[in-house]
């Protein structure tokens, strides 16, 4: 019994060695891709986080103004009300000053209790 080796012809030897070679570009390629999705998957991470923080800052900002200018109005409000006040204390002295001087022109007095 004689042993033969089988042997491959070289064409098939190199048909194999570019099939495996090809092979390898193509997991290379795939794991440049993959590692290139990741990477963008990060970045689109960072970009959503970073445009929630703006916006989340931009809320702030205008709650802050609107608190702001709700404070303005009510110390705006209240100005208003002491000036009315002291206009309508005025008007009134004013009037009674003219009242009494009538009476006085009369004849009459108003009476006034003195504590």
């Amino acid at each position: 019994m004689s042993l033969l080796k089988v042997r491959s012809p070289p064409q098939l030897q190199k048909s194999g060695q570019a099939i495996q070679e090809e092979r390898l570009r193509k997991d290379q390629l795939i794991e440049t891709q993959q590692k290139q999705i990741e990477s963008n998957v990060k970045t689109n991470l960072v970009a959503q986080w970073a445009e929630s923080l703006d916006e989340m800052c931009e809320r702030k900002i205008l709650k802050r103004r609107n608190e702001e200018m709700s404070r303005e109005l009510q110390l705006g409000n209240k100005c208003i009300n002491k000036v009315r006040q002291d206009q309508l204390r005025q008007l009134l002295e004013k009037e009674q000053i003219e009242y009494e001087q009538e009476l006085h022109a009369m004849g009459l007095a108003i009476h006034k209790e003195r504590l």
